[in-house]
């Protein structure tokens, strides 16, 4: 484990395996992990036989599980047991995908049975399957209530249709009652100051209801024209609430800390959760208490005595289950609902879940286990797909009954009837139960699908599935992998001490051992302390409960600064302050890819003309055939010529595309591909102002249905959409709306178009608390009444991809969705730009990218398995979620995609080498000015003059050639990982002159903005980090340097860009990262005046070691060739390293 005070995995496991044999036929508490292989056939449904082995593949024999529980001499079985069927669905599901590595479990009750033949065999009764996968407590609450929604949510990934769906206040008054009540809490434990506590109060409350774009577009005067219910109950709360504070908390030295939200993880359990408080004790030997706080009341369980309803049980006790398996012996839990004015608390053994299953919690009552352990398995086993597969009639099968009785063994254990009102499967009339106005339901949501459709569906939701389970073990392998070997990894950082603490700020450092990691700025990281705690008596792992959250702000050589979302605990005397920090994944992030892909599925087979029997691909929407490759789109029409108002200032190929944007009809599709600086932003500006001007003259356009959406994949994309429309059609302002919040890396111009600001509730004026509740709930109803109107008005909305169904669209949808860095974005992904078209897709799609820039970010690389029936919608063999929308449509129907072929980036050598490497020289200066751009008219624009050194005496192409420089090979692969981590010092050291030599020798008050215009590029985050470290000692100014890697670089320029290919070895390896071939088109893309290339040509030309590198490697050879031709017509020059800028320091290396 990662930590050395516990005993290892593998002597605690043989010693439970010992212990058993000590008493045959009595059962016993392990608690401890083992590898199982399934040895009998599926055919038995009584009983499977397992070979056991530890973590280490130490082996353990021959073990078995019984329906039941049973095993020989029991004296009563369990009816019904969950254990068996979830452990035969999961082994038979990973039979037939051909899964054939060892499953875990953890192993929490077994015996050593005695057969009557004789024979001796461990049976296991009670375990967690798969404990790697994390579920989190809401989740096993959600299976608890009703398991039918976890397969259409969870599994399926079914989202609400929020077409028709306007925003409702909800549950933002108990939020926000929750949020001043957790301020105050901590306000009065802190200063014992009850005034000082009613202000943070109010603060809270402010804040909560001020940062709810809900709430701006749904909340209403009463019929009297009087203040809202909620708004005023929340506000007027706070004289009880800090009563009720003043008399729970105690005065004086607080005799718990307090922790808020905190993650908390158990590696035996598979379960995390971040609860809203805990207490932990001072005293060792007291107990923790745990907090669940519920807004509303919603869907509780009923108590059988009382009648009485309350929510929470299952989480609570989900949550005093997981935190005693980290360690804590005695927990404490309470369920506190926020009820009108007060915060209702109510004690766990109190609560009715436990009172209606008479669990008794003084104990290791068996039953909360079961309880427990049911939930969070069958979650598993349905969420992961392991339950149904992707036979169509068993998940049809699975639809029949909302308990899944299959997998699920004890029906006291759930809820006695499902919370069906909010449940999506209804209201999209995909469950059983539900009927649309006509009587009809959606039976036969995958019987009677068509087989393109369905096939479609299988291909990219195994995929997602791969993604979100690879997320879910993060955390696993962050508690069960050596520190060192994470380090190894890149992805943790150990032996850090304290070096400064500023509120929320903290900076560790490690002297005289540099951070080597692909840890980076904007990572979310754990900080967790490594000194033995004084509760668990132990060092702590990751995410218990200790651990911090943050986010990384800055990396040094030696140093990291992190922001962190709660102070980080202090070291007590005696104690090494040691901390390590480890990067975290999304492992609980809403999956929107998986719901994209759902609503396209059910939204197709919705808008089809029959219901109740097999459909055949020609009766579903147009659009959708031609998504699915079985219809082509109509050809481009350009003959018709945008008015010149609207036109100016595009050149040919833009506006041809303008045109054929223009003439779209519904269900009609449109490809624009966009190679680097052709002006993509540009022409969706165009676009978006011709859309809005041909709907100004539309009288019959339905008020719900609006012009045009903008969809991009990142927010920096969406941003520059807006800097565009501002730019080149400043009219458009008024109908714009940027969807979202104000971010810290948005410009002020694009922050002033989100509907906040819009409605006078921009984040500086949030911060403002009015001086007493009456005025600001005045404000608050006139910012509300403000965003109403500004929102019923919109005509033009810009969003990124996974802000889709954000509470702004809700309600509406659009004519014409356009969705910028199509090839960036998953399929998947892109399928979230039809859910804001009208039903039956009746409305226009556009999508703008280039499959020959980066493809999609994904973590699992291998294409899943592959079948016939794909090929007919263009899905080849070796596709997979990196195979973008674009490139699948653009490869099945080129006449449908116009190419944008002028760009306004590169100069003529520059754009020369892009174009004929990857653009079969169709691309080209747009104008005289592009092309002749040199760097010395760029600084005698800055008042500068180039001087003497090979930057300023250069060509537009600078090649630094390492191929024999015996001091620039490559470290090797450091890392496990795509990003192997390799660096080459020498080509940094190389970087780092070039550019001293450069910047030191230009008046100093232009080194602000050269340094601006001056980017820095490499593949691996390792090298950048030793490239900025570097560039900060050879020159002060030089700190300021953009140092990216290509993927973070990507829709960037500069005038000066100098890329470092960082590999040179005598094998040839060019790794992973530069086998993607794209890369090395956005790297040398992204420069105006100057490309500086450093690398070594004979690493990147030689013979291809892997059929995948064979692409990369020919297009390298192109790229060196071209520099040869660029060199010998003056416009290249290639200069040998081996004797260039040599210091003694690197000879001594």
């Amino acid at each position: 484990m990662a930590d050395d005070t516990i005993r290892p995995v593998d002597d605690r496991t043989l010693a439970a395996w010992r212990t058993l044999q000590t008493v045959p036929g009595q059962p016993q508490w392990l608690d401890v992990p083992i590898l199982v292989e399934r040895l009998d056939d599926a055919s038995d449904r009584r009983k499977i036989v397992l070979r056991a082995m530890t973590e280490e593949q130490r082996s353990l024999g021959l073990c078995a599980v019984y329906t039941n529980e049973w095993y020989p001499g029991c004296m009563a079985t369990n009816p019904f047991s969950h254990y068996f069927p979830v452990l035969w669905h999961v082994l038979e599901a990973r039979r037939l995908r051909g899964i054939t590595g060892p499953l875990r479990l953890q192993v929490l009750k077994a015996v050593w049975a005695v057969f009557p033949s004789g024979l001796r065999r461990v049976v296991l009764l009670k375990f967690i399957v798969a404990p790697e996968y994390t579920v989190t407590g809401s989740l096993v609450e959600q299976l608890y209530n009703c398991p039918l929604q976890v397969f259409f949510q969870r599994f399926f990934g079914l989202p609400r249709d929020y077409r028709e769906r306007t925003s409702q206040p909800s549950d933002v008054r108990g939020r926000a009652i929750h949020a001043g009540y957790r301020r105050a809490l901590s306000a009065y434990l802190e200063t014992g100051d009850a005034e000082r506590a009613t202000d943070a109060y109010r603060s809270g409350v402010w804040n909560e209801w001020t940062r709810s774009i809900q709430v701006l577009l749904s909340l209403k005067e009463t019929r009297d024209g009087g203040v809202p219910k909620d708004v005023r109950t929340s506000f007027a709360a706070a004289g009880t609430i800090v009563e009720q504070i003043t008399s729970l908390a105690a005065t004086g030295e607080p005799a718990a800390e307090l922790y808020f939200e905190r993650l908390f993880y158990s590696v035996t359990r598979g379960l995390s959760g971040r609860a809203d408080r805990v207490e932990v004790p001072r005293q060792p030997t007291a107990p923790i208490r745990v907090a669940e706080v519920k807004t509303r009341a919603g869907f509780g369980e009923r108590d059988p005595f009382t009648g009485s309803s309350f929510p929470g049980g299952l989480q609570a006790l989900a949550y005093r289950e997981l935190l005693q398996s980290i360690g804590f012996a005695a927990v404490d839990a309470v369920v506190e609902l926020v009820e009108n004015e007060r915060i209702l608390p109510l004690p766990l053994d109190q609560h009715p879940i436990v009172q209606r299953l008479r669990l008794d919690l003084t104990r290791r009552d068996e039953r909360v286990v079961d309880l427990v352990a049911q939930a969070r398995n069958v979650f598993y086993c349905v969420a992961s797909g392991l339950f149904t597969g992707y036979d169509r009639y068993r998940l049809d099968q699975a639809t029949q009954n909302w308990r899944l009785p299959a997998v699920v063994g004890q029906f006291d254990l759930l809820s006695e009837s499902p919370p069906c009102t909010p449940c999506p499967a209804r209201t999209r009339q995909v469950c059983r139960q539900s009927r649309d106005r006509e009587g009809r339901a959606l039976d036969g949501l995958f019987r009677y699908a068509p087989p393109a459709l369905f096939s479609y569906w299988v291909w990219f939701h195994r995929q997602l599935k791969a993604e979100e389970h690879a997320e879910r073990e993060r955390l696993f392998h962050l508690v069960h992998t050596p520190p060192l070997a994470l380090e190894n990894e890149g992805i943790t950082l150990c032996d850090l001490r304290l070096a400064h603490q500023d509120d929320r700020f903290v900076t560790l450092e490690r002297p005289g051992r540099r951070l080597d990691t692909r840890i980076r700025e904007e990572d979310t990281v754990l900080v967790t302390p490594q000194w033995p705690d004084g509760v668990l008596a132990r060092i702590p792992r990751p995410g218990e409960l200790f651990s911090v959250e943050g986010r990384v702000v800055e990396l040094g050589e030696y140093h990291i600064v992190i922001e962190l979302r709660d102070r980080v605990p202090l070291a007590p005397a005696g104690h090494d302050p040691l901390y390590r920090v480890d990067q975290l994944t999304g492992f609980d992030m809403r999956a929107w890819q998986l719901e994209g892909l759902a609503d396209f599925y059910v939204s197709s087979l919705a808008a089809a003309p029959a219901r109740g029997r097999a459909l055949h691909w020609r009766e579903l929407p147009t659009l959708t055939q031609t998504i699915l490759g079985l219809r082509p789109p109509a050809p481009p029409r350009t003959d018709g010529a945008p008015p010149s108002w609207l036109a100016g200032g595009l050149n040919a190929s833009q506006r041809r595309a303008l045109a054929a944007a223009l003439a779209l009809q519904p269900g009609e599709l449109l490809l624009v591909q966009g190679p680097p600086g052709t002006g993509k932003t540009a022409l969706i500006a165009a676009i978006v102002r011709g859309l809005l001007a041909q709907s100004l003259l539309d009288p019959v356009r339905p008020p719900e249905r609006r012009p045009v959406l903008v969809l991009t994949n990142t927010h920096r994309a969406a941003n520059e959409v807006v800097l565009k429309i501002a730019q080149s059609a400043p009219e458009v302002l008024p109908f714009l709306v940027r969807v979202g919040s104000e971010r810290e890396d948005m410009e002020e111009t694009v922050a002033h178009q989100t509907l906040p600001a819009l409605a006078g509730l921009s984040a500086r004026q949030r911060c403002d608390l009015p001086p007493d509740d009456e005025a600001a709930i005045e404000e608050l109803l006139a910012c509300s009444r403000r965003a109403q109107v500004i929102r019923d008005h919109a005509a033009v909305f810009v969003a990124t991809l996974g802000s889709a169904d954000a509470v702004e669209l809700r309600g509406i949808t659009f004519e014409t969705v356009i969705v910028d860095e199509a090839g960036q974005a998953t399929e998947p992904a892109c399928l979230q730009a039809l859910r804001r078209l009208p039903f039956g897709y009746r409305g226009r799609m556009v999508l703008v990218g280039d499959e020959n820039q980066l493809p999609p970010v994904v973590t699992t690389l291998d294409p899943p398995p592959y079948w016939d029936d794909l090929q007919r919608l263009g899905i080849r063999p070796s596709d997979s979620l990196r195979t973008s929308l674009f490139e699948r449509l653009h490869r099945l129907f080129p006449q449908a995609c116009i190419r944008l072929t002028e760009q306004y980036r590169m100069n003529e050598p520059i754009c020369t080498l892009v174009s004929h490497v990857f653009y079969e020289g169709a691309l080209r200066a747009a104008d005289e000015r592009v092309a002749e751009r040199r760097l010395a008219q760029w600084l005698a624009e800055l008042g500068a003059t180039p001087l003497p050194g090979l930057i300023g005496q250069s060509p537009p192409v600078l090649y630094l050639d390492t191929s024999d420089d015996p001091l620039a090979r490559d470290s090797g692969a450091v890392f496990a990982a795509e990003d192997e981590g390799r660096v080459n010092e020498r080509e940094a050291e190389l970087i780092a002159q070039l550019l001293a030599e450069f910047v030191g020798g230009l008046p100093e008050h232009v080194h602000g903005k050269v340094v601006e215009q001056i980017g820095v590029i490499s593949p691996y985050r390792r090298q950048n980090t030793l490239l900025r470290q570097r560039l900060t000692r050879a020159h002060p100014a030089l700190g300021a340097v953009r140092v990216d890697t290509v993927d973070r670089f990507q829709g960037g320029e500069r005038e000066i860009v100098v890329v470092s290919l960082v590999n040179s070895n005598a094998e040839g390896v060019i790794g992973p990262l530069h086998a993607e071939w794209r890369r090395l088109n956005v790297a040398l893309s992204r420069a105006r005046s100057l490309l500086v290339l450093v690398g070594d040509r004979t690493t990147f030309t030689a013979p291809e070691r892997t059929p995948e590198e064979a692409e990369a490697r020919e297009r390298f050879r192109r790229v060196f060739a071209r520099l040869d031709e660029l060199a010998a017509h003056g416009q290249a020059r290639i200069v040998p390293t081996r004797a260039l800028y040599r210091t003694e320091a690197s000879d001594a290396r």
